[in-house]
């Protein structure tokens, strides 16, 4: 993502500056979104996942750690139990 944050036609008694501090857009600032996911299948049953998440998009940068499991249980179209 890039963003050049220029304002343009400011009216209604804000000037650029006030207005860029209202909508919290700063300029030269280039925002970055980057996710990385890893999973692993011990069986066709159960599934692992762990997802990693930066956003760096606004004042405060943000980090997410995901850990996931996935099971599937009972009767499917393979089996019936």
């Amino acid at each position: 993502m890039t963003s050049d944050n220029t304002l343009s036609n400011a009216s209604g008694g804000f000037t650029a500056d006030e207005l860029g501090d209202a909508t919290e857009l700063v300029t030269g600032h280039d925002p970055e979104h980057s996710t990385l996911m890893v999973d692993y299948s011990p069986s066709e049953y159960s599934r692992f996942r762990v997802q990693y998440m930066k956003d760096d998009s606004g004042e405060i940068s943000d980090d997410r750690i995901y850990l996931q499991f996935i099971a599937s249980l009972g009767s499917h179209g393979a089996h019936k139990f």
